[in-house]
């Protein structure tokens, strides 16, 4: 242990070495930086001078990022299949087939609309739909396993 004289002394060497040293490091690094204030520069996160539009500002720039996103991969998309050059030959049908096309649609519409009108007509009626009857209680039957066999044609001799 030091007496207080000793300490005083050590303390006074060691910051004298310690000025020493910075005055040193002082004339080899002559660059001091001026730092001037820009008038107007703002955060870009503007969290102190508006807070309450942080959240919806981010949402934005989430938002605009997707759409860019979304558009790079569309371009690239239409890139690559413009290397695509097989366009191939559609044909219309013969009118006779679209006809018969169109009468089956018509058929199907009518019977649709004749199935949902006998429904309507069941639930108009006061026919509860949501009771069913059961004759006895119902059994799980064991299920019969399907064999399909593949035939291969014989060669005649």
């Amino acid at each position: 242990e030091l007496s207080g004289g000793d300490l005083e002394r050590q303390n006074s060497s060691t910051a004298s070495v310690r000025r020493s040293r910075e005055a040193a490091e002082s004339s080899v690094f002559t660059f001091k930086p001026r730092l001037n204030a820009a008038p107007g520069a703002q955060s870009r996160l503007r969290v102190c001078s508006d807070p309450d539009n942080y959240l919806s500002r981010v949402e934005h720039e989430m938002r605009l990022a997707q759409r860019q996103q979304i558009k790079s991969a569309q371009e690239l998309l239409d890139k690559e299949l413009a290397e695509c050059t097989f366009k191939p030959a559609i044909n219309e049908a013969p009118a006779y087939v679209r006809k018969i096309a169109n009468s089956q649609k018509r058929k199907k519409l009518v019977d649709g609309d004749t199935m949902h009108q006998m429904s309507q007509d069941n639930i108009s009626s006061g026919w509860d739909s949501s009771v069913s009857v059961s004759h006895g209680p119902q059994v799980a039957l064991p299920q019969r396993p399907t064999v399909k066999i593949a035939s291969k044609p014989q060669a005649r001799t």
